[in-house]
């Protein structure tokens, strides 16, 4: 039996497109999408209690409604959100910390910014939001963090943000071997690999840590990865982080 992907997003109706092999809402405001972005906000900042069933209850319209509640909020319209006081008593304390000065990575990285992991937010940190362009992410990376602050500047004044320092970037070493199953070129996936923190290295090494293979994992490199104990994953597993790596 073929299964046919949905055409329209369930939550909101508008048009859903495949992005790099994986299905997605095309309208940034889907309270579904929005959600997930409050969820990844909370855990960039180490929030915990504010979980998919606890952030539902908002009905967030928008990133800058995440921002702006999050922020405001008091311990009484918490516990009524929530219908917990013992909770929010918990939880409203830990939103102190995007009341003080906030550290500008780290901002970057929970705000869910198209193609920005935690090494390129570090990376993008000394020139955000005005310089972008010097921080040298790559083109396509460039131009999508561009297009999110046309729509999400004012964001950004909500926080109080330290002066960013300057930090090594420590990537994770990997190879790949063969054709990916999304079609893409080895340039286009070195770039989004360095934006969630690995380095394609050209040969397989025993410094490697990790061997992206979609194809045949009976080949020399496949091989040569068992003899030096390196993990062979899929490119897709390796990007929804179904590994752990330092």
């Amino acid at each position: 039996m073929k299964i046919i992907p949905p055409s329209s997003c369930p939550s909101c109706g508008d048009p859903t497109s495949f992005i790099n092999d994986q299905l997605f809402c095309t309208n940034e405001d889907c309270e579904a999408r929005v959600a997930k972005k409050a969820i990844k906000f909370c855990k960039v900042f180490g929030v915990k209690g504010l979980g998919e069933k606890q952030i539902e209850k908002f009905e967030f319209d928008c990133l800058f409604d995440v921002c702006s509640t999050l922020l405001a909020l008091s311990a009484t319209e918490l516990s009524e959100i929530m219908g917990s006081s013992a909770l929010a008593e918990k939880v409203h304390p830990q939103l102190d910390i995007i009341k003080q000065p906030v550290d500008i990575a780290t901002l970057i990285e929970a705000l869910s910014i198209p193609s920005i992991g935690t090494v390129q937010a570090k990376k993008l940190a000394p020139f955000f939001p005005y310089d972008v362009k010097k921080a040298s992410l790559g083109e396509v990376a460039t131009s999508k963090v561009q297009r999110w602050l046309e729509d999400n500047l004012d964001i950004l004044g909500l926080f109080v943000l330290k002066t960013p320092k300057a930090e090594p970037l420590n990537l994770v070493p990997v190879a790949i071997t063969g054709k990916l199953s999304n079609k893409m070129t080895k340039a286009k996936a070195t770039e989004e690999l360095r934006n969630f923190g690995f380095d394609v290295k050209s040969s397989l090494t025993k410094e490697v840590k990790f061997l992206i293979c979609d194809t045949d994992q009976t080949s020399s490199s496949c091989e040569k990865a068992r003899k030096y104990n390196i993990q062979i994953i899929t490119y897709k597993s390796l990007i929804e982080g179904n590994i752990k790596h330092d």
